[in-house]
């Protein structure tokens, strides 16, 4: 018989295996024979054992932390530098919103009339581009600041104050790059001479003053909530590839539905202006814009920022939702209120981590003072006879007579000296024990390990 093969001379024809069993139907039953299952499958196919998913992602504990990282480094950007990545910013947006508006104010009306939704959908394939250009390339943008500065506030890493300043600073400087982005590529250029894309223009500009302050709060929520899904999808995708696909596909949804973006109107309206559109700055500003960059913060920062927070966060970062097991301590479910925030977060209570650490050192303490207290012991113990050579009788008593003066509480003479002496009279001892070859009654091996 063949090492690693079945024998087969005990077992009836009828139920030996055969290599087109799954094929075969019994002749008694009339019924195909039960296939293996998987999981047997996996425990004796070596192919499956060593089967192991390949991860082409981040996990979304690296993402929150790399989020985390990434707000605080904005935060600390000098202020020019804030001021001429947010600017650049708006000038993506800007180039993108020109090239977007282009090909959605050629459409004509025939298409229109039958699918009204044609030139937004055809916006929301090319404006997506000035995202690609900002995450790729660099840029401070406001959106994204509003999930990147909310995660270190949650975490109590940044202060309110820090917070509003950034996103202040940020959202002028790309409104100023948004106004000179159009004014450059868009309004000295003439592009738009056809009197059906001016008036595309200048409808798309009119009607934003005329959303009102609730709608434009409102629609601004789910906007910025889609284009900060975007942003973290696309730090936990490894390859070029992926970060343009998860770019683009939200923020195709927040554009075909309409909802209200504050720098994405900060293009549409100067767009419309630059070619005879007719608005009131002011109302624009006052009901639509300030709206709609609130609702944007919320979207963004409490929605994205905060939810992702509590949920890749709440254990010390070693749990989420991707792994199978949570270990959950007392020390992890401790709850502790940080009074600058207007939240209870979940953290870790330091103090009780500090106490166990606390602990561990005084336990450990005690057990080396327990040893030393052994070896001192074993050292009084010692009773000196004639089978033990090459031991100095004289340094032996010293040392014990050392040891009673200190356990009686009496002042020590030579204080200095005891550990020298002590680890002498117990080298002899040793020594001695050791040269006794025959292993005599009452010779004593002490071993010293000094700690």
């Amino acid at each position: 018989m063949v090492l690693g093969s079945k024998d087969l001379t005990h077992v009836p024809l009828d139920e030996q295996e055969h290599p087109n069993d799954h094929e075969r139907v019994h002749e008694k039953t009339g019924r195909r024979p039960l296939s293996q299952s998987p999981r047997k499958k996996k425990e004796t196919d070596p192919a499956l054992m060593d089967f192991e998913l390949s991860r082409d992602i981040n996990l979304q504990t690296e993402v929150q932390h790399q989020i985390e990282i990434l707000g605080l480094k904005k935060q600390a950007l000098p202020v020019w530098k804030i001021w001429v990545l947010g600017t650049l910013s708006g000038l993506w947006m800007s180039i993108a919103a020109t090239f977007a508006n282009m090909a959605a104010s050629s459409i004509g009306d025939g298409v229109t009339k039958y699918v009204p939704v044609a030139p937004k959908f055809v916006v929301s394939i090319f404006a997506p581009v000035a995202m690609y250009f900002i995450v790729v390339f660099g840029g401070e943008f406001y959106s994204g600041n509003c999930m990147f500065l909310s995660v270190g506030w949650f975490k109590g890493k940044l202060t309110t104050i820090q917070v509003l300043i950034n996103w202040i600073q940020c959202f002028l400087a790309n409104s100023l790059g948004c106004i000179i982005g159009i004014w450059m590529f868009a309004s000295l250029t003439e592009l738009f001479q056809d009197e059906d894309q001016i008036e595309f223009l200048k409808r798309n500009a009119e009607a934003k003053q005329h959303v009102g302050m609730w709608l434009s709060f409102i629609r601004g929520i789910p906007a910025n909530l889609m284009i900060c899904t975007s942003i973290q999808m696309g730090i936990s995708a490894r390859d070029m590839q992926g970060k343009l696909i998860v770019l683009h596909f939200p923020l195709m949804m927040y554009t075909v539905c309409g909802f209200e973006h504050a720098l994405t109107n900060m293009v549409v309206v100067p767009l419309g202006i630059a070619y005879g559109a007719q608005v009131n700055i002011g109302s624009w500003l006052l009901t639509n814009i300030i709206p709609a960059a609130i609702g944007n913060a919320i979207g963004g920062g409490l929605i994205i920022g905060g939810v992702e927070t509590l949920l890749f966060n709440w254990d010390k970062g070693e749990g989420n939702t991707n792994e199978v097991q949570h270990t959950h301590s007392v020390e992890k479910s401790m709850l502790k209120y940080n009074p600058f925030s207007r939240i209870r977060v979940p953290t870790v209570d330091k103090g009780a981590r500090n106490a166990e650490q606390l602990l561990s050192v005084r336990a450990s303490l005690a057990d080396t003072l327990r040893k030393i207290e052994e070896v001192e012991q074993q050292l009084l113990d010692v009773e000196l006879t004639d089978e033990m050579v090459n031991i100095d009788s004289e340094a032996v008593e010293a040392a014990k007579s050392e040891l009673r003066r200190r356990r009686g509480g009496a002042p020590s003479s030579s204080s200095m000296e005891l550990p020298s002496t002590l680890r002498s009279s117990l080298h002899h001892l040793q020594s001695g024990a050791a040269s006794n070859s025959e292993g005599a009654p009452g010779d004593v091996a002490v071993t010293v390990r000094e700690q």
